[in-house]
């Protein structure tokens, strides 16, 4: 049986997928082990690949490897519960946190990501011929979370600084207690993904990154290209490119009344705030209203 496994990652902004083969025979290996090892029992990329195929849109080895902490003894990784659940037994003796090398993994974008998240059958079904891992049982509930998100419109418009320049993007506004919630029961292989496992994310950061990223992406993709906006603030909300166009001085006082706006929407209770909308009459007939 494949176990599939996933999480998000935010120093890609992508979801990463990798497989665990429970047909795979425990072969103990004898000597010391570094710092990190080779996981024994990955699916291979090409049976990846054609499981995935069937509920992805668009799985891509990129080529890079992956450092993921688990549980282990030596060189031999504690099978996860799915795992044991089909009846691969545990190596005997304590484990202790392991650094293991994914040697190639597969990423999904963020909106390719909603959608296998969204199309893969519930943890109690096998029917495509795999299991999936408890971190993809979390994700896929906070998928629900960004489409619910999104069906409710619950995001805002946001600018902030990025790097030299400003950037804009789309700020989910999920149901705060929800959220709350998700983080606390979120599964600690969802955060193993790390090169340093002291500097792994806290559980609400991770989702918030995610929650951001997928609902940004998905609205971008649903814009209708066809409208051109003008005002450079909607263009990099709208666009590819999240990068505001402007001068450091616009951009900044931008960034001030963006401020001011969001401390009068957060101050306001539940029940939403108010939106304000200018008409501009067009200089000459035929022109344009704003």
């Amino acid at each position: 049986m494949q176990i599939l496994h996933g999480t998000w990652y935010p120093e890609f902004t992508q979801f990463v997928l990798w497989g665990e083969d429970s047909t795979i025979t425990s072969n103990r290996r004898k000597g010391k082990r570094g710092t990190l090892a080779p996981h024994p029992f990955l699916t291979t990329t090409n049976l990846l690949l054609r499981i995935l195929t069937q509920v992805a849109t668009d799985p891509q080895p990129d080529g890079r490897s992956l450092t993921i902490w688990l549980p282990g003894i030596g060189k031999s990784p504690v099978p996860s519960p799915e795992a044991q659940s089909v009846g691969v037994s545990p190596p005997e003796g304590d484990p202790e946190l392991l650094g293991w090398i994914v040697k190639e993994c597969l990423t999904l974008k963020p909106t390719d990501a909603l959608d296998f998240l969204l199309q893969i059958p519930p943890e109690h079904e096998g029917s495509l011929g795999f299991m999936l891992g408890g971190d993809l049982v979390f994700w896929q509930q906070a998928a629900l979370v960004t489409m619910n998100t999104l069906v409710k419109q619950g995001y805002l418009p946001s600018i902030e600084p990025h790097g030299g320049h400003f950037a804009a993007y789309w700020q989910p506004q999920p149901d705060p207690d929800l959220a709350a919630q998700m983080a606390v029961n979120m599964p600690p292989v969802c955060r193993a993904v790390i090169d340093n496992p002291s500097h792994a994310p806290q559980p609400h950061d991770l989702l918030d990154s995610f929650l951001r990223y997928t609902v940004d992406a998905f609205i971008r993709e649903a814009f209708h290209q066809g409208a051109k906006p003008k005002h450079r603030w909607l263009k990099a909300l709208t666009s590819e490119s999240a990068t505001v166009n402007g001068s450091d001085v616009e951009n900044r006082k931008l960034h001030e009344m963006w401020q001011q706006w969001q401390a009068a929407a957060t101050g306001i209770s539940a029940g939403g705030f108010r939106t304000s909308f200018r008409l501009e009459e067009p200089e000459k007939d035929g022109d344009p209203w704003f």
